[in-house]
């Protein structure tokens, strides 16, 4: 009976060495590694980078924005910029916090900030005449409608302050859309997309408490290369910031001053000095002098005439004087 081989038991007669070391290979594999694919991987090393410079500068200006507005020292720093899953997010949030929905314009997506409630009565009672300090058994109250009103208008300053901070990257427009103190009551994406959640560590007087800000990755795709771009453009920018400076110092008016040495006088000859006297100095044409910048000495110059004027050539730089004793 006429039978044919198939493609594998030719390539093993043709070339046994092969299908040998294909089946040691096989045998001597690793053991598969179980891999989720639902798991938020989506987000590269450079982007992060991007996102935790861009929010560290948010930081900075936020701090300054809310002490103005709290009149009270408040302190910002950034603690983390990382990835996850929206679902995630949720669970790992207290069953009662402040959260809001802060629309993208014109990314067509909505981020959310997320407050300690602690830190909210704290921002009602520092607004409203307090001290700003912890509230007390805050789990057992709820947030009343006047208290939010309150926190809206904070976070009215936080929203400023974003996109302030983001109009260099890409003209977003942030705006707060609605409040709850459930926060899956507010769904801004899908359960399973992937959110980059900047962590950020608010102090206020002694109270100190967490504050996040939730962006989904898909709000940031049209605007990824600008966001990467951005740092490199940063970095150049903050290299070409001393020549800039020292540009603008060449255009500044300094004073220069040639000193003559001193000389001395008797009293009498001082009391009957007057108007037209002639007082001879000690110096001569052609001596050495110190010739000031700004008050400093900073040349050793020679008292000359240069069209009937008296002028003062200079000889060398006052450290190379110094250098040289």
């Amino acid at each position: 009976m006429d039978k044919r081989l198939s493609k594998e038991e030719m390539d093993a007669l043709l070339n046994p060495s092969t299908a040998e070391n294909a089946g040691r290979r096989s045998s001597d594999s690793a053991p598969p590694t179980v891999y989720d694919f639902s798991r938020p991987d989506r987000v590269s090393k450079g982007m992060l980078q991007a996102m935790q410079l861009l929010h560290e500068k948010f930081a900075t200006n936020l701090s300054a924005s809310l002490s103005g507005y709290l009149r009270a020292v408040t302190e910002i720093g950034l603690r983390s910029v990382d990835q996850t899953t929206y679902g995630d997010f949720l669970d790992a949030l207290p069953a009662a916090t402040y959260f809001c929905a802060i629309s993208m314009h014109p990314l067509k997506r909505t981020a959310a900030i997320q407050l300690d409630l602690e830190l909210a009565f704290a921002f009602t009672d520092r607004l409203t005449g307090g001290s700003g300090g912890a509230a007390s058994e805050v789990s057992n109250r709820n947030i009343t409608d006047i208290e939010k009103l309150i926190v809206e208008d904070v976070i009215g300053v936080v929203v400023t302050t974003l996109e302030e901070t983001w109009h260099p990257v890409n003209d977003v427009r942030f705006k707060l859309v609605a409040s709850e103190t459930r926060p899956q009551l507010l769904q801004i994406t899908r359960s399973t997309d992937t959110v980059i959640i900047i962590a950020l560590d608010l102090k206020v007087e002694q109270l100190q408490r967490a504050m996040q800000l939730c962006i989904p990755y898909n709000a940031l795709e049209p605007i990824k290369d600008k966001l990467e771009g951005d740092h490199t453009a940063e970095d150049e920018s903050q290299r070409a910031e001393p020549k800039k400076v020292f540009a603008r110092l060449l255009f500044v008016p300094v004073e220069l001053e040639a000193e003559l040495p001193p000389t001395k006088i008797l009293l009498r000859d001082l009391l009957d000095i007057s108007a037209g006297d002639v007082v001879t100095l000690a110096s001569k044409i052609g001596e050495s002098i110190d010739v000031k910048v700004g008050g400093i000495p900073s040349f050793q110059a020679q008292l000359v005439k240069s069209d009937g004027q008296r002028a003062v050539r200079l000889l060398c730089r006052t450290e190379n004087v110094n250098r040289s004793r």
